[in-house]
């Protein structure tokens, strides 16, 4: 009879753990794959399966609002930039924004802790929001497609990093990009990914380098090139290059750097390079050049490299 109990008693604390440690799952973004097959029945795990809807459920209106302030300030660098240069837009923008999401990530972790110790305690917002079945079904769909994005995401960062040569081998089109520190080179390499397409399928596989920015990575990319694409930070006219001692390029450098006979046009990404744009267009000639006398945003540098790109590959010489 004693082994019996204790045999119970070993049920029952497994079961506890195996029911926190789904719960704890239904964070980390599984419960719309759990509901697709079936409802959780227990009182704690059902708890936290309609909390984590409606936690995600905020998180995607965090995402809204983030991509609305996005746009906006897009809009007003673009077709305002009067207004734009007024207003501290990026500033109150990023404040806001980690102010929101700092918001969401203490309730995430506190959820986390309700869920390890096994509490059915409800988060008063929370609660509000997991009543609704809209809400359910709109988290459990976003977050079923922002898992198949992310998917997608990694497949194409996979791919577009094979399409692209070693940074010292001799391509046709180049990209070359300032991390920030902390940027992968996988995701310019994404953003490169149509131009690499164009350049093999035009010249054959390795015709496409994705490097960082350096002055070395120019005089390479100048000599070898046909179209250079550089994803830089710019200043009255100069390009920010971190890498280097000297971290301010200015057109007079750049012409004594030796150019190849190949090379035909050059895409200066950086705010504000446009102020010298004669002596940019000195420093690159013959090539085409491509400058900006304003702030820039990224929106229209992917365009740029998704739309116009390929079009620019297939009119080289």
């Amino acid at each position: 009879m004693q082994d019996g109990v204790c045999n119970r008693d070993n049920e029952d604390v497994d079961f506890a753990v195996k029911h926190r440690l789904l719960s704890l799952g239904f964070y980390f973004g599984i419960a719309p794959f759990i509901g697709l097959v079936r409802r959780p029945g227990s009182p704690l795990t059902a708890h936290h399966y309609g909390q984590s809807l409606a936690l995600f459920f905020v998180l995607l209106c965090i995402f809204l609002f983030a991509a609305g302030f996005y746009a906006t300030g897009t809009i007003l660098l673009l077709y305002f930039p009067e207004i734009y240069g007024d207003f501290p837009f990026d500033f109150v923008s990023m404040i806001i924004q980690l102010c929101v999401f700092s918001a969401w990530l203490l309730v995430w972790l506190i959820c986390l802790v309700l869920a390890a110790v096994g509490s059915t305690w409800s988060v008063p917002v929370l609660s509000r929001i997991a009543r609704r079945r809209w809400t359910a079904r709109i988290s459990t769909g976003w977050v079923l497609l922002f898992t198949t994005f992310i998917l997608l995401i990694v497949v194409l960062g996979l791919y577009s990093t094979s399409l692209v040569a070693d940074r010292e081998a001799p391509g046709r089109v180049y990209m070359l990009y300032d991390d920030m520190g902390f940027i992968p080179r996988w995701v310019f390499s994404l953003g490169f990914m149509t131009v690499s397409r164009a350049a093999n399928e035009r010249w054959g596989r390795g015709s496409s380098v994705v490097a960082p920015l350096s002055r070395e990575a120019l005089r390479h990319a100048f000599q070898k090139g046909r179209l250079v694409f550089v994803a830089c930070h710019g200043a009255e006219g100069f390009v920010y290059t971190p890498r280097d001692s000297n971290v301010w390029l200015a057109p007079e450098e750049v012409q004594s750097m030796e150019k190849g006979s190949d090379l035909q046009q050059v895409y200066l990404a950086g705010c504000d390079l446009g102020v010298r744009a004669p002596e940019w267009h000195a420093a690159l000639s013959p090539a085409e050049i491509e400058t900006f006398d304003r702030l820039s945003a990224t929106a229209e540098h992917i365009r740029w490299l998704w739309l116009e790109g390929p079009e620019r590959v297939a009119a080289l010489k």
